[in-house]
C-alpha cells in the first residue's frame, strides 16, 4: 500500500471516530403551538447550578396562563458535559438551584418577597420507560413567579442516562402542577416517547 493511501485511510478513520463522539444536536419534537428555547448551562438566572452543557425546553400552549389547563407545563432536555453519575442527590441539588434561581430572577423586578430557601423538592426512584435510564418522580414546592406569585406544587418526572460514546449525560424532565391523569400529562409523555425513540441506547 502506498504511503499516501495509508495516510488517507488513517485520516478518514480518525475523522469518523471524532464525528461519532460529537454530541448530537438536541431536538424535541412537540406540536407547533409548543414554543421553545435553548440555553447554555448553567443558566444566567441560576449560576449556582454545577451542570455545564445545554438545555432545550418546550412550553405547553397555556404555560403562562393561570386559567389554562396546561399552565406551567413543559418538557426539558438537559445535555450535560460530564460522566460522573447523576444521582438522586445531584438531581435534588441541581433542580433546587434551578428553581430558586429562576424565582429570584423573575420575582426581583416585581419586588416580590420570595424566600427561596423555603423551596423544597422530594424525589423518589421510579421505573423508566427507557432502557438504561434511571427514573424519578418528585414534587417541587415553590412560589410561581411569572403570573401568580403564589405557592405552587410542581409534579416532576425525570429520566437520567449516560451516553458513553458522546461522554454526555442526558436528563429529560416533564413538569406540571396538574394531576398525573390529566390530558397535559398524556401529551408530555407522548413527547417523551418520541424523544426516547430518537436516542441511541448508549
Amino acid at each position: 500500500m502506498k504511503p499516501s493511501v495509508l495516510i488517507l485511510l488513517t485520516t478518514i478513520a480518525f475523522a469518523t471516530n471524532l464525528f461519532a463522539d460529537e454530541p448530537r444536536k438536541l431536538q424535541i419534537n412537540a406540536p407547533q403551538d409548543w414554543p421553545g428555547e435553548q440555553i447554555t448551562l448553567p443558566p444566567s438566572f441560576a449560576k449556582a447550578m454545577q451542570w455545564k452543557g445545554v438545555e432545550l425546553i418546550r412550553f405547553a400552549p397555556g404555560m403562562f396562563d393561570p386559567q389554562s389547563e396546561s399552565f406551567f407545563s413543559y418538557v426539558i432536555a438537559f445535555q450535560i458535559e460530564q460522566q460522573k453519575p447523576v444521582t438522586q442527590q445531584v438531581l435534588q441539588r441541581e433542580f433546587l438551584a434551578y428553581y430558586r434561581g429562576l424565582a429570584s430572577a423573575v420575582g426581583k423586578p416585581k419586588k416580590a418577597d420570595l424566600d427561596v430557601s423555603q423551596f423544597g423538592l422530594k424525589l423518589k426512584e421510579a421505573k423508566s420507560t427507557r432502557p438504561g435510564a434511571t427514573a424519578y418522580t418528585g414534587e417541587m414546592q415553590w412560589v410561581e413567579p411569572f403570573r401568580t406569585l403564589k405557592r405552587q406544587t410542581l409534579l416532576l418526572e425525570a429520566d437520567v442516562w449516560n451516553n458513553e460514546k458522546e461522554k454526555r449525560t442526558y436528563v429529560f424532565i416533564l413538569v406540571s402542577p396538574n394531576k398525573k391523569d390529566s390530558e397535559i400529562w398524556k401529551q408530555m409523555r407522548g413527547i417523551r416517547r418520541d424523544f426516547f425513540a430518537n436516542q441511541p441506547a448508549k
